[in-house]
Protein backbone atom coordinates (compact mmCIF):
# COMPACT_ATOMS: atom_id res chain seq x y z
CA UNK A 1 0.00 0.00 0.00
CA UNK A 2 1.62 3.17 -0.93
CA UNK A 3 0.62 6.61 0.75
CA UNK A 4 1.40 10.26 -0.86
CA UNK A 5 1.78 13.20 1.51
CA UNK A 6 3.36 16.69 0.70
CA UNK A 7 3.38 17.22 4.68
CA UNK A 8 2.74 20.98 3.36
CA UNK A 9 6.47 20.82 1.21
CA UNK A 10 6.29 22.59 -2.37
CA UNK A 11 6.78 19.94 -4.94
CA UNK A 12 8.14 20.40 -8.52
CA UNK A 13 6.05 16.98 -9.20
CA UNK A 14 2.88 15.34 -8.77
CA UNK A 15 2.18 11.73 -8.16
CA UNK A 16 -0.30 9.42 -8.74
CA UNK A 17 -0.31 7.05 -6.04
CA UNK A 18 -1.05 3.13 -6.99
CA UNK A 19 -1.59 3.79 -10.63
CA UNK A 20 -4.27 1.72 -12.44
CA UNK A 21 -2.66 -1.23 -14.29
CA UNK A 22 -3.09 -1.02 -18.34
CA UNK A 23 -5.59 -3.41 -19.61
CA UNK A 24 -3.03 -4.06 -22.40
CA UNK A 25 -0.45 -4.43 -19.75
CA UNK A 26 2.18 -2.25 -21.21
CA UNK A 27 3.06 1.29 -19.09
CA UNK A 28 3.31 4.27 -21.58
CA UNK A 29 6.34 5.58 -19.22
CA UNK A 30 9.36 4.27 -18.13
CA UNK A 31 9.85 1.79 -14.80
CA UNK A 32 12.36 2.95 -12.57
CA UNK A 33 13.81 1.19 -9.63
CA UNK A 34 13.78 2.34 -6.38
CA UNK A 35 16.52 0.94 -3.63
CA UNK A 36 19.66 -1.37 -3.78
CA UNK A 37 19.99 -2.49 -8.09
CA UNK A 38 20.55 -5.82 -6.98
CA UNK A 39 17.57 -6.18 -4.50
CA UNK A 40 14.45 -8.47 -5.32
CA UNK A 41 11.81 -6.71 -6.98
CA UNK A 42 8.32 -8.11 -6.54
CA UNK A 43 4.84 -6.53 -6.81
CA UNK A 44 3.54 -4.22 -9.48
CA UNK A 45 4.41 -0.33 -9.97
CA UNK A 46 3.61 2.15 -6.57
CA UNK A 47 2.89 5.18 -8.12
CA UNK A 48 3.36 7.24 -11.26
CA UNK A 49 6.06 10.43 -10.64
CA UNK A 50 5.10 13.18 -13.12
CA UNK A 51 7.94 15.70 -12.62
CA UNK A 52 7.17 19.52 -13.76
CA UNK A 53 10.25 19.49 -15.96
CA UNK A 54 11.03 15.79 -17.11
CA UNK A 55 9.48 13.08 -18.52
CA UNK A 56 6.94 11.00 -16.11
CA UNK A 57 8.05 8.00 -15.13
CA UNK A 58 6.54 4.61 -13.25
CA UNK A 59 8.41 4.15 -9.45
CA UNK A 60 8.75 0.07 -9.17
CA UNK A 61 9.75 -1.08 -5.72
CA UNK A 62 8.65 -3.98 -3.23
CA UNK A 63 8.21 -2.65 0.54
CA UNK A 64 7.93 -4.99 3.03
CA UNK A 65 6.47 -2.98 5.34
CA UNK A 66 4.21 -0.42 4.71
CA UNK A 67 5.32 2.16 2.11
CA UNK A 68 4.81 6.01 1.83
CA UNK A 69 6.10 8.43 -0.03
CA UNK A 70 6.58 11.94 1.08
CA UNK A 71 7.59 15.27 -0.52
CA UNK A 72 11.25 16.66 1.46
CA UNK A 73 11.94 20.71 1.38
CA UNK A 74 13.87 19.91 -1.94
CA UNK A 75 11.00 20.55 -4.21
CA UNK A 76 12.40 17.79 -6.60
CA UNK A 77 13.27 15.06 -3.76
CA UNK A 78 10.53 12.48 -3.20
CA UNK A 79 11.52 10.32 -0.17
CA UNK A 80 10.32 6.63 -0.47
CA UNK A 81 9.72 5.35 3.33
CA UNK A 82 9.59 1.85 3.63
CA UNK A 83 8.29 1.37 7.22
CA UNK A 84 11.31 -0.53 9.83
CA UNK A 85 13.49 -0.78 7.09
CA UNK A 86 14.87 2.17 5.10
CA UNK A 87 14.19 5.99 3.97
CA UNK A 88 15.44 6.66 0.17
CA UNK A 89 15.46 9.78 -1.40
CA UNK A 90 14.85 10.40 -5.08
CA UNK A 91 15.45 12.84 -7.36
CA UNK A 92 12.40 12.92 -9.33
CA UNK A 93 14.02 14.49 -12.41
CA UNK A 94 16.29 11.81 -13.05
CA UNK A 95 15.57 8.53 -10.69
CA UNK A 96 18.87 6.75 -10.87
CA UNK A 97 20.29 9.59 -8.21
CA UNK A 98 18.68 8.14 -5.03
CA UNK A 99 20.15 8.61 -1.16
CA UNK A 100 19.65 6.02 0.69
CA UNK A 101 19.85 7.08 4.50
CA UNK A 102 21.46 4.50 6.70
CA UNK A 103 20.85 6.65 10.04
CA UNK A 104 17.32 5.75 10.25
CA UNK A 105 15.23 2.36 10.69
CA UNK A 106 12.07 4.82 10.02
CA UNK A 107 8.42 4.21 11.96
CA UNK A 108 7.14 7.74 11.74
CA UNK A 109 7.47 10.91 9.21
CA UNK A 110 6.54 14.74 10.16
CA UNK A 111 7.52 18.04 9.03
CA UNK A 112 8.95 21.01 9.74
CA UNK A 113 7.83 23.17 7.31
CA UNK A 114 9.33 26.60 8.65
CA UNK A 115 12.90 24.95 9.29
CA UNK A 116 12.48 23.18 5.75
CA UNK A 117 12.88 19.24 7.83
CA UNK A 118 11.56 16.15 7.10
CA UNK A 119 11.44 14.43 10.24
CA UNK A 120 11.74 10.39 10.44
CA UNK A 121 11.64 9.25 14.16
CA UNK A 122 12.58 5.44 14.80
CA UNK A 123 12.82 3.94 18.21
CA UNK A 124 15.17 6.03 20.05
CA UNK A 125 15.65 9.62 18.09
CA UNK A 126 14.83 11.57 15.19
CA UNK A 127 16.81 11.98 12.02
CA UNK A 128 15.85 15.59 10.16
CA UNK A 129 16.09 15.94 6.65
CA UNK A 130 16.80 19.69 5.13
CA UNK A 131 17.20 20.21 1.34
CA UNK A 132 20.52 19.02 1.07
CA UNK A 133 20.37 15.75 2.87
CA UNK A 134 20.77 14.48 6.93
CA UNK A 135 20.84 17.83 8.51
CA UNK A 136 20.98 16.42 12.50
CA UNK A 137 20.47 12.89 14.34
CA UNK A 138 19.58 13.14 17.47
CA UNK A 139 19.51 9.85 19.87
CA UNK A 140 19.46 8.89 22.68
CA UNK A 141 15.51 9.18 23.33
CA UNK A 142 14.13 5.48 24.60
CA UNK A 143 10.94 6.12 24.37
CA UNK A 144 7.51 3.55 23.04
CA UNK A 145 5.24 5.40 21.49
CA UNK A 146 7.53 8.20 20.20
CA UNK A 147 5.63 11.08 18.45
CA UNK A 148 6.86 14.41 16.62
CA UNK A 149 3.56 16.66 18.17
CA UNK A 150 4.25 19.95 16.53
CA UNK A 151 6.93 22.13 15.26
CA UNK A 152 7.07 25.81 15.82
CA UNK A 153 9.49 28.19 14.50
CA UNK A 154 12.87 26.60 16.44
CA UNK A 155 11.49 23.90 18.57
CA UNK A 156 9.87 20.94 17.32
CA UNK A 157 7.77 18.87 20.34
CA UNK A 158 7.68 15.43 21.33
CA UNK A 159 6.47 12.71 23.46
CA UNK A 160 6.46 9.20 24.39
CA UNK A 161 6.46 6.93 26.99
CA UNK A 162 9.20 5.60 28.95
CA UNK A 163 9.06 1.66 28.55
CA UNK A 164 9.73 0.23 31.93
CA UNK A 165 7.35 2.74 33.73
CA UNK A 166 4.85 3.89 31.28
CA UNK A 167 5.05 7.10 31.80
CA UNK A 168 4.60 10.07 29.60
CA UNK A 169 7.84 12.11 28.66
CA UNK A 170 7.68 15.03 26.59
CA UNK A 171 9.80 17.81 25.42
CA UNK A 172 11.62 19.27 22.72
CA UNK A 173 14.14 19.58 20.26
CA UNK A 174 16.36 22.56 18.99
CA UNK A 175 15.28 22.71 15.36
CA UNK A 176 18.47 23.85 13.94
CA UNK A 177 20.71 21.40 16.04
CA UNK A 178 18.65 18.06 17.46
CA UNK A 179 19.88 19.02 20.85
CA UNK A 180 17.18 17.94 23.58
CA UNK A 181 15.22 20.38 25.86
CA UNK A 182 13.35 18.28 28.62
CA UNK A 183 10.55 20.57 30.48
Amino acid sequence: MVYWDDLGFPTNYRVDADPEFPGDGHWDYPQRRVFKPNSRLEGGPQALIRPSSSDPWILVTAFSGLGALYATANPDVLCVFEQFERLVLVDVNDPSIQMMVESVYPVRVAASVDQGLLLVSDWTGVTAIGATGVRWITSGLPLDDFKVTRADGDRIYYRGVKPATAIEVRGSLDARTGAIHHP
